[in-house]
């Protein structure tokens, strides 16, 4: 919810400065600032954006661009569930009429990520009351499809960009081999939290759940 009220607080601004807007060099090179402060899946995401010259309605140009990012732990937390993996997505966006330094737009995006991290569980024997841990191998695979809205802005060569959306991602988590029997493990993570929690996020299977896409990118056009 922090993310989402900082995005309105920055957006505002640059909806007042849609006036008139100059020409756009029809390549630009992005990087995320968000994606470094991901405390789910961290890391590092630059993407390429092709302007093309499209006319219809109060449409003035469409883009296509591709992203991608390497996930792992930048910090070198000691939170095991940091994936270790990477992110692709392809997003294709409908600008509006020019105004000011900026113009404003809708895109579609689809998304892929793959990861692996390690889970260490617990094997408590209810007789002898004595435990034994067991390291796992987790690999994790998710798909998204995204609606977005956001503005992007020009300053000389200097492009930012915010956007945030809604959208719907299906989600295969697979373990590795265990030494013991399910039902002697304990999961550790709590399964309770606030509203916006999903339970099913360390949870062995395949899953679907909502998605909330939310990013700032600054890059440069040429």
């Amino acid at each position: 919810m922090k993310q989402i009220s900082l995005l309105v607080f920055l957006l505002i601004p640059l909806v007042a400065l849609c006036q008139n807007f100059p020409s756009y060099s029809r390549n630009q090179i992005k990087f995320s600032i968000l994606r470094p402060l991901d405390f789910a899946q961290p890391g590092i995401e630059a993407g390429y954006e092709r302007l093309h010259d499209v006319k219809f309605g109060k449409v003035t140009y469409m883009s296509s661009q591709l992203s991608g990012a390497w996930l792992g732990n930048l910090y070198g937390t000691t939170d095991p569930d940091l994936p270790r993996g990477f992110r692709g997505s392809f997003e294709e966006k409908l600008f509006f009429t020019s105004r000011g330094h900026g113009r404003l737009f809708i895109a579609m995006e689809a998304a892929y990520v793959r990861g692996g991290y390690k889970r260490t569980f617990r094997k408590e024997d209810s007789v002898t009351g004595i435990i034994e841990m067991d390291t796992v191998n987790v690999n994790r695979q998710t798909k998204a499809l995204n609606v977005k809205g956001g503005a992007q802005v020009l300053f000389g060569q200097f492009v930012f960009e915010i956007a945030f959306g809604l959208g719907v991602k299906t989600r295969v988590i697979n373990y590795g081999e265990k030494k013991f029997p399910e039902s002697y493990y304990i999961f550790e993570k709590v399964s309770q939290g606030p509203w916006f929690y999903d339970p099913k996020r360390f949870a062995e299977g395949k899953s679907v759940t909502f998605n909330l896409p939310v990013n700032i990118k600054v890059g440069f056009s040429f």
